[in-house]
């Protein structure tokens, strides 16, 4: 089944969703540039319209995109045509790569505002659990492009005049942040021969996991909350012997925040090669997100301020050649 991605805007804010657009339309626009090839389209600084909730479940981009572009130029001398760029981004909105950048160059733009339709095939993309998308609008070059003129979009609005949006052959889930009590989601670390390492268990979330039911010690003075939902590496992507691995923390905890992290060899985490991470024990390759950057867990744990953000820890010791597994919980203090 398809899934359709909507630009919305609402006068101050950009986003992109699976909701049909129900309300009045918005337009973004663009200066024309002499010589211009590639130029974004602005609404009040938003150029981006990034999805609002993460992917559900991986998934890999590689069928035809389709777009449905509400667009104009101010005149047939711009020589103007749609744009489009897709990127996949990271939980936290951080660019990860170009899943599409592509031009309608074969039909300029007309003077009214028209329902471009048209499509592209995109780079193979493989979107982890947790991904999100990001979509935009760009006037490209039909001949050469002349100064002086201006590019439109409409979005946000009816079928009649601005419900643009862009079309993928794959069907795409998308969820809020899911939080998770219970069981421990575990994917398996497998060291291949060139010295990298490979996850490679089925989708994290929502179901068709390996998981582990076995319980962690936890201190009696700590009060366990649970709920992380694991975003990179991705399953079946090889990674280095102490890349870092990257979590989201539950939304909800009354009280700051540390972490119990298991590596193992062994899927039932019981081998002599267990090693048992705890952040408040030791801080030493322990961040989470501050909504701008990377910074240290505290010995006190990490403020509810930043509960739902990513965190992850980066091995101090190198993994060896196995295959090993992870899993990971939250514990308020």
């Amino acid at each position: 089944m398809a899934t359709t991605l909507y630009y919305e805007y609402n006068g101050s804010d950009a986003w992109a969703t699976t909701t049909a657009p129900t309300g009045i339309a918005y337009s973004c626009v663009t200066a024309t540039a002499a010589g211009g090839t590639s130029l974004p389209l602005v609404a009040s600084g938003d150029t981006w319209y990034v999805t609002n909730q993460v992917v559900q479940d991986a998934v890999t981009i590689s069928g035809t995109i389709s777009m449905h572009q509400w667009m104009w130029e101010t005149s047939m001398s711009a020589n103007c045509c749609a744009g489009i760029k897709i990127e996949r981004r990271s939980g936290t909105g951080a660019y990860i790569s170009t899943i599409l950048e592509a031009y309608n160059s074969s039909t300029e733009l007309p003077t009214a505002n028209t329902a471009i339709n048209w499509s592209a095939t995109p780079t193979s993309t493989t979107l982890d659990a947790g991904d999100k998308i990001a979509i935009s609008f760009w006037a490209g070059n039909v001949g050469t492009m002349a100064a002086g003129y201006a590019v439109y979009a409409k979005m946000s609005g009816l079928n009649t005049e601005g419900d643009s949006y862009v079309q993928f052959t794959e069907n795409i889930t998308f969820t809020d942040r899911v939080t998770r009590t219970g069981s421990f989601p575990v994917a398996s670390v497998i060291k291949a021969s060139s010295g990298t390492k490979t996850f490679a268990v089925a989708a994290l979330i929502p179901g068709g996991v390996t998981t582990q039911t076995g319980t962690f010690p936890v201190a009696a003075a700590k009060s366990l909350v649970g709920g992380c939902v694991w975003t990179t590496p991705g399953n079946g992507v090889s990674i280095g012997s102490t890349d870092p691995l990257r979590f989201y923390m539950p939304t909800i905890c009354p009280s700051p925040m540390h972490f119990n992290m298991q590596l193992d060899t062994s899927s039932s985490f019981n081998s002599g090669n267990l090693r048992d991470l705890n952040s408040y024990v030791d801080q030493a390759g322990w961040e989470y997100w501050n909504g701008g950057s990377w910074v240290a867990v505290p010995s006190t744990g990490v403020p509810v301020t930043y509960l739902g953000n990513e965190a992850r820890y980066t091995p101090q010791t190198e993994l060896t050649s196995a295959t090993w597994y992870r899993r990971v919980r939250a514990e308020g203090v």
